[in-house]
């Protein structure tokens, strides 16, 4: 297994469906208000890890990563309360290609892969019909980690869509061209022969990405980046470096979605 990987997760090896489609028809399309997109526009992108309790006698390094199912159900709770309109990551990407916006987006991305996605981050969407992006590490498997079936299930549900987060989680801007090349291919590739859905987004690991990344992740046929700077100000145009904010549990929802 590739060396980027084990820095990052060797600690949590050691820590431990309903195909209900969202309501998409065409009379809520027709309801549904934009906004049109300046180029630079308002768009919270929200940031997740691990939903559920970490294992017992974690450190507080693997305990940050975690929020309680019940700190993320308010989340979706406060976001249907006040109208918010979940999107993936495709249908940002068609947005910014036609400068309009529904009113009152959001994002909520996932990072890695992890098992509490399916078994408690999974039902809770399907529940409160909203959306989310996960983006995997390809080439990391085990009890874990999302398999083929269960991502497969997920997909057809419509409540997620699947992106890259590369293939072992790599330091994309520490690697030669030639691994960051093999990292985004491979990702790319064997996400989309499981889904059947075109793989578009890149989520750097670490947060870590420069032109030589970008460049090189649009060579491989990327045409949107997440990075991890917390702010909410997106650009029109420049999709690789669209900003989020990572979630923790002590952090209030309506506090971080307060508009400048």
């Amino acid at each position: 297994m590739s060396k980027y990987f084990f820095c990052f997760l060797f600690p949590l090896f050691f820590f431990g469906c309903s195909l209900e489609k969202p309501r998409e028809d065409t009379t809520e399309k027709e309801k549904m208000n934009f906004v049109q997109i300046e180029e630079e526009f308002y768009l919270p992108i929200l940031c997740f890890h691990h939903v559920g309790e970490s294992a017992k006698g974690a450190s507080q390094e693997v305990r940050d990563w975690y929020i309680s199912k019940e700190k993320f159900e308010s989340i979706l709770i406060y976001l249907q309360e006040n109208n918010y309109n979940t999107l993936f990551a495709s249908d940002l990407l068609h947005s910014m290609e036609e400068g309009k916006l529904p009113e009152n987006s959001i994002l909520l991305t996932f990072d890695d892969g992890s098992k509490t996605f399916y078994t408690n981050v999974y039902p809770l969407l399907k529940k409160y019909n909203m959306k989310a992006v996960m983006h995997i590490m390809s080439g990391v498997k085990g009890k874990f980690w999302l398999n083929t079936e269960e991502i497969q299930e997920m997909q057809k549900s419509g409540f997620v869509e699947f992106q890259s987060h590369t293939e072992y989680h790599a330091y994309l801007t520490r690697i030669s061209d030639t691994e960051i090349k093999r990292e985004l291919e491979r990702s790319k590739k064997a996400l989309e022969e499981i889904t059947g859905k075109p793989v578009e987004f890149i989520a750097y690991p670490f947060g870590l990405y420069d032109e030589r990344v970008m460049r090189i992740a649009k060579e491989v046929g990327y045409k949107g980046g997440f990075t991890i700077k917390r702010k909410h100000t997106q650009k029109r145009g420049e999709p690789l470096q669209l900003h989020r904010t990572i979630i923790m549990e002590s952090m209030d929802i309506e506090d971080i979605l307060q508009k400048p």
